[in-house]
């Protein structure tokens, strides 16, 4: 099932609303400890999405992305690189 993308989120500034809220909702993750939610709610499966939204357009965001859903992981790395494969190099 594709992943529905906020209209202004394509836009290419950070000054976006999307832009904003993600901004925000990751200084707001910073300041409170979630490290007990992200052990329960943050699956490969929504990793994957996340992924998936901040690749799918070229995006100011893409770092924020990273940030909120630990997109910087051993396992992460390897699904993007497979990503990539599939998507860019097809022969």
């Amino acid at each position: 099932m594709p992943v529905k993308v906020c209209p202004d989120y394509c836009t290419q500034k950070s000054s976006t609303l999307a832009g904003f809220i993600m901004q925000y909702f990751e200084k707001w993750l910073k300041k409170c400890d979630r490290s007990e939610m992200y052990a329960k709610c943050l699956t490969l499966e929504i990793k994957n999405e996340a992924f998936e939204v901040a690749t799918a357009k070229h995006t100011t965001h893409l770092q924020t992305i990273a940030e909120i859903y630990k997109l910087n992981t051993e396992e992460m790395k390897s699904n993007a690189l497979e990503v990539v494969k599939v998507n860019f190099f097809r022969c």
